[in-house]
């Protein structure tokens, strides 16, 4: 007993006797003390412990736990091996769907005895069956961020391929108006198609998303994609200067690795004119969680008629005024039936005019992430103070608003 006691440690002689109540095989055993004998195999641990305690041994196929299931892992790990074949991974990992009835009777033994030290069993036939299939695929298992997840149901012997997207970074520019960033479901049918949209099922005809998508799409042979881009500018705004980060998520990618510039080119070429992407490369979930963090400096050029005479002189006083000026912007009339009507303080770093002809005036604009550039020109009633409008006493009226620059502040990365 004395050396039970120090190999499982505790009350040895009661663990003991609540195993001597179940016939369990030596490494159903072995499992209930793996935490701690780290780095032992969980047979060799419970064939130790049996021959210490006594315990008879009733063979893998009548252990009241696994039945024999670890006999088995061999051939089940070979059942995904053909459609595996179809789709390109580097790396690894498997899941399990156990016997039903398995988790009941771990419980009941682990109810029977205080077992801190236990290994639950899904987490050995995960791990053993993950071996299994990285030599037979020639993949590394990987369990954090595998390219591909395989689950495996030991009892019906069928199984399930979930393989992680692919995230594809880039900038885009956008050369014409009328165009959303992401495609944009009729407000009438939600995406159904009726009389309102044309049957289309959605606003406009097409979106930055639905022109940059099908490329990428066809070279990685994904099911499904999801735009993530680094803000958004209006549907009747240019997006000029290096572009707007954004990052493309690719569902269920049969392909990972592919040419991205020939793709760059092929997007580019499809879409001239309208759209054009640059710097395509390999991105991650992470990056998409940092890019929708980012609130960079944005430079705007934007062009508004007044609708009344104004003073020369005035007009340079107030765009004086606005270089530096702290805005107080209550969400935008156009905007106010999907974003929470509050006030937001957004600063305007540098204002300059551009050209003035006649009642045509021209700025140029750089303020902080979230700043409504139209509503700092009009005014939006008095929800957004200063205001172009304001400060000259003048109504106004936007013609053309164009993103000229996304500044990151992330140098080489964004």
């Amino acid at each position: 007993m004395h050396q039970l006691i120090e190999l499982i440690g505790g009350d040895a002689a009661g663990a003991v006797e609540a195993l001597s109540a179940f016939s369990l095989c030596t490494r159903c055993t072995g499992r209930l003390f793996a935490r701690r004998l780290h780095g032992m195999d969980n047979a060799l641990i419970g064939s130790r412990v049996k021959e210490l305690s006594g315990l008879a041994d009733p063979g893998d196929e009548e252990c009241y736990l696994c039945h024999g299931l670890f006999k088995k892992l061999d051939d089940l790990a070979s059942i995904p091996l053909q459609e595996l074949s179809g789709w390109e991974f580097e790396t690894l990992w498997v899941g399990s769907r156990l016997e039903f009835g398995t988790r009941q009777r771990e419980e009941e033994i682990l109810a029977s005895h205080p077992f801190p030290d236990a290994e639950p069993l899904k987490v050995e036939v995960n791990r053993e069956l993950g071996k299994r299939l990285s030599v037979l695929t020639g993949r590394e298992g990987r369990m954090t961020n595998p390219d591909m997840l395989v689950i495996i149901d030991t009892a019906f012997r069928t199984f399930e391929l979930d393989p992680s997207p692919l995230f594809i970074y880039g900038r885009y520019r956008k050369l014409v108006r009328g165009i959303p960033q992401t495609r944009w479901p009729c407000r009438k049918c939600h995406g159904r198609g009726c009389s309102y949209c044309g049957n289309r099922g959605k606003m406009y005809e097409t979106s930055v998303e639905e022109l940059i998508a099908p490329p990428l799409m066809e070279a990685s042979g994904a099911t499904e994609h999801f735009f993530h881009g680094m803000g958004r500018e209006d549907i009747d705004a240019v997006m000029l200067g290096s572009g707007r980060p954004f990052i493309m998520e690719l569902s269920r990618p049969r392909r990972r690795k592919f040419g991205l510039a020939e793709v760059q080119m092929g997007i580019n070429r499809l879409n001239e004119g309208r759209v054009e992407v640059a710097d395509l490369r390999p991105s991650s979930k992470e990056e998409v969680r940092e890019l929708k963090a980012a609130a960079p400096v944005k430079k705007y050029r934007i062009t508004f008629r007044t609708l009344s005479k104004i003073n020369k002189q005035l007009l340079g006083e107030v765009v004086s005024k606005l270089s530096g000026a702290k805005l107080a912007q209550r969400t935008p009339v156009r905007v106010s039936h999907r974003r929470a009507d509050i006030v937001r303080e957004r600063t305007v770093y540098s204002c300059s005019l551009s050209s003035s002809e006649g009642n045509v005036i021209t700025l140029e604009i750089e303020a902080e992430s979230g700043t409504y550039i139209k509503e700092l020109v009009t005014g939006d009633g008095g929800r957004t103070v200063p205001s172009v409008a304001g400060l000259l006493g003048a109504e106004c009226e936007v013609v053309s608003l164009d993103v000229s620059e996304v500044n990151t502040g992330a140098g080489e990365k964004w």
